[in-house]
């Protein structure tokens, strides 16, 4: 593969949104990432509740 011209590259202009427009980006994608964790969080909780009704079922007294 060819080695790019260090010149040519740093004549690419690459569009960026305004500063407000990247600030509210990163707030929807904190908030998402917020709520996934939360998500996270329930499925743990459901799955050792689920361990618990099952070792109740099948008499484990292990807890």
């Amino acid at each position: 593969m060819p080695k790019i011209n260090q010149d040519q590259l740093a004549q690419i202009k690459i569009p960026l949104p305004p500063l407000e427009i990247q600030r509210q980006i990163v707030e929807k994608l904190d908030r998402q990432i917020q709520a996934l964790e939360g998500v996270r969080l329930l499925r743990s909780e459901a799955e050792k509740r689920t361990e618990e009704i099952l070792a109740g079922v099948w008499g484990d007294k292990t807890e």
